[in-house]
């Protein structure tokens, strides 16, 4: 059956017992409910290919009294008759979550004002496409844990070290940076070992790909206890760093613009990094960083080299698997001593992991000494979801 038999059939009362609609009949808008007012809908009904981060957007003619608001119910999901899924909404859009492919969604919205429904539109439907931009909106978060260790042997049983921890990604709100630079704000809270960060990362969707504008980390670092680890210094491709965490942040080039005393960004931009690459398909290869004059010192770049369904604490997720590739050297040829993979999802990053080989340590009570061991530091998804600002979402 074609969906608007679907929908037609969702809102009849038959005739042989109209005479119940009063008592209870249910419409796709409820008993007694006008079905105008909603007005500007997008998607609009019978869209296709629609992004699975989609925002739905609407206008209602009387939302004109901000002293006296109006609130709206968002109605979605696969089925024809589509469950609550949020109500009390002050702002007319809300985003679902990250959908999946080359699925039919139906959806309506409900106004009411006082505690009095006064609208509500027909349900509608579209389809999602194949593929996917990285979700953004604000009050969406992911919760990761979060693994540093360190190995002799290519199995990884022989352990020098292990520090775990946990990370928080939250979006925040978007904002304008700069004066002329849309981004969403994604606060971030980590710990690993005795370390512990906060900073934001300024980031937005661009028609080619999702692009870091800026970011800043501020870092708190507390003594290890001696009976965790002696205290160490790390040598990787001619830099020194006082713990792994450090180490892994430079590969990301993290440190390159870090400033850990002004939570803010400064003035004047750094050169933007393009971290995913707009449509993610195999193997598509882009320049996430160049080598810049304002701190980063090398050529990373990513490829995405197959699909792969993960199992995750969070759950099962059909990803693509990015990899990284540095030119440590500077010499046009992708070093061997470093790996990374992401594993994106359209809920997100479902799991990332680096590898660094042939680390030195050196500990403070044994200068003379280096040990060359290899790292591997690893975030892997809990929990995703959204925290509400404003209305509520319903549990699924």
């Amino acid at each position: 059956m074609d969906f608007k038999g679907l929908i037609r059939l969702g809102g009849i009362c038959f005739v042989a017992i109209a005479w119940l609609a009063l008592s209870g009949c249910d419409s796709p808008n409820g008993p007694g409910i006008p079905g105008t007012g909603i007005e500007d809908i997008f998607p609009t009904n019978g869209a296709t290919d629609q992004n699975l981060n989609v925002t739905l957007q609407w206008a209602y003619a009387g939302d004109t009294l901000k002293a006296s608001p109006y609130y709206y119910d968002v109605f979605f999901g696969t089925q024809s008759r589509p469950p609550l899924i949020a109500d009390s909404l002050y702002d007319n859009k809300f985003t679902p979550g990250s959908l999946d492919p080359q699925t039919v969604y139906f959806w309506r919205v409900q106004a009411y004002h006082d505690g009095v429904t006064v609208a509500s539109s027909p349900v509608m439907h579209f389809k999602t496409g194949r593929s996917f931009t990285y979700p953004l909106a604000a009050g969406l978060r992911w919760d990761y844990w979060h693994e540093i260790y360190s190995y002799a042997d290519e199995q990884h049983e022989q352990l020098y070290f292990r520090d775990t921890g946990r990370s928080i990604v939250e979006i925040v709100a978007p904002l304008i940076i700069y004066d002329t630079i849309d981004v969403y704000d994604l606060y971030i809270r980590e710990s690993i070992g005795a370390e512990r960060y906060t900073g934001h990362v300024y980031l937005n969707n661009t028609e080619d790909g999702l692009y870091t504008y800026d970011y800043t980390i501020i870092t708190s670092v507390t003594p290890r206890p001696v009976v965790n680890q002696t205290g160490t210094t790390l040598t990787f491709a001619g830099h020194t760093f006082d713990s792994s965490a450090q180490l892994f942040a430079f590969l990301d080039a993290g440190i390159a613009f870090a400033d850990k005393d002004d939570p803010y960004p400064p003035p004047d931009p750094p050169e933007s990094t393009k971290s995913y690459a707009y449509p993610l398909k195999l193997g598509s290869q882009w320049t996430y960083r160049f080598v810049t004059s304002d701190g980063n010192p090398w050529r990373i770049d990513k490829k995405v080299i197959r699909r792969e369904q993960i199992t995750v604490p969070a759950g099962v997720f059909d990803c693509f698997v990015i990899r990284w590739f540095w030119d440590v050297n500077n010499d046009g040829q992708w070093d061997g001593g470093v790996e990374g993979y992401d594993y994106l999802a359209p809920q997100g990053l479902i799991k990332r992991e680096f590898y660094a080989g042939k680390v030195g340590v050196t500990t403070y009570d044994h200068p003379d000494g280096t040990d060359y061991y290899d790292f591997y530091d690893g975030y892997t998804l809990t929990d995703y979801g959204r925290e509400m600002g404003r209305g509520r979402q319903i549990a699924r």
